[in-house]
């Protein structure tokens, strides 16, 4: 389940030269694979 705190970190970490643990963006992730379900519909 994606969360504000998920989308915040998301937004203030650029990436560059910065590492950090890979589960942070498994919700990320899951929302790849929820998107690829034929019968999803975003708004």
């Amino acid at each position: 389940m994606l969360t504000i705190q998920n989308i915040y970190w998301l937004r203030t970490n650029n990436f560059s030269g910065y590492s950090f643990r890979d589960e942070l963006l498994h919700p990320f992730d899951l929302i790849e694979v929820e998107m690829r379900r034929p019968g999803l519909d975003f708004f």
